[in-house]
């Protein structure tokens, strides 16, 4: 879903957090509670075992690990461009597995793209509270009790 090679890679372990820099690429490895530790396929990289996260698991953990404008842009971003390529199923389902912020967010990004979000908001129409997409987030969406920045989805 990038046209671009980052010089930045991260990785997510449930151990302990750590960064590396590298031949001018940074590595970091990101920590995350144990169960939120799923999505990924193994493949044999340079004769070693690794984790890769599915596309859809890698746009939750951006939301999960960052509550940045930039990550909410990004991820919105890419499930405008490339819904099609994605399986929408597999991402609500991934996204019940999260926490209940994730879940709205994904579902009001789902609801904003006009594209099925009804496993989500099955999952939260009778919960309380609120969240936020991002720290300085002020419109409230009543169906996802989200607030939202207006310029991500702009």
């Amino acid at each position: 879903m990038f046209d671009q090679l980052s010089k930045h890679v991260t990785s997510m372990t449930w151990i302990r957090k750590r960064q590396y820099i590298f031949d001018e690429y940074r590595f970091t490895f990101s920590k995350l509670k144990k169960s939120m530790y799923f999505g990924f396929s193994e493949k044999i990289e340079n004769g070693k075992l690794v984790h890769i996260a599915d596309a859809e698991k890698a746009l939750i953990d951006y939301l999960y690990l960052d509550k940045s404008f930039g990550s909410a842009s990004l991820v919105f971003e890419k499930l405008r461009d490339h819904y099609q390529e994605l399986d929408l199923k597999k991402l609500q389902e991934y996204s019940l597995s999260s926490d209940i912020t994730i879940q709205r967010e994904i579902g009001f990004m789902l609801d904003t793209l006009t594209l099925d979000s009804n496993l989500l908001y099955q999952a939260i129409q009778h919960t309380r509270g609120t969240s936020h997409l991002t720290k300085d987030s002020k419109t409230f969406n009543a169906k996802w009790r989200l607030y939202y920045d207006d310029r991500i989805i702009g």
